[in-house]
């Protein structure tokens, strides 16, 4: 009786920490979703036009950041900025003051995808 009474603990036992781990299995394949489906609707660009600089509210965010990039209308980069070492939470401030007048590409990316954003320098 004392061994089949062993036995029924031992599968229980079993039982719960075979769905404990599946459960963590299905975590982290929700995050893994959000990761490939980063786009434009998961942050906020707001402009101040009388210094051309941008703020773009990361709030919203749940991936890790790379870098943003800012392309001329040549295609090349006239700014780089590292945004890996960003707190949760943060409103990035992108100031173009100073930069020719025209049209820009910015450039947000993680490690997984890009997206883009047209602004105009006036």
């Amino acid at each position: 009786m004392k061994s089949l009474y062993t036995l029924v603990v031992f599968c229980f036992l079993a039982t719960a920490g075979f769905s404990q781990s599946l459960a963590s299995l299905d975590s982290k394949a929700d995050n893994t979703e959000k990761l490939l489906n980063f786009s434009a609707d998961d942050w906020s660009f707001f402009h101040d036009a009388e210094h051309n600089t941008f703020y773009i509210d990361f709030e919203t965010v749940d991936v890790n950041l790379s870098d943003l990039k800012v392309i001329n209308e040549s295609g090349e980069v006239v700014l780089q900025e590292n945004l890996q070492n960003l707190p949760v939470n943060t409103i990035f401030e992108l100031s173009l003051e100073g930069y020719p007048v025209g049209t820009y590409d910015v450039q947000i990316r993680t490690f997984t995808s890009v997206i883009n954003k047209a602004v105009e320098v006036k």
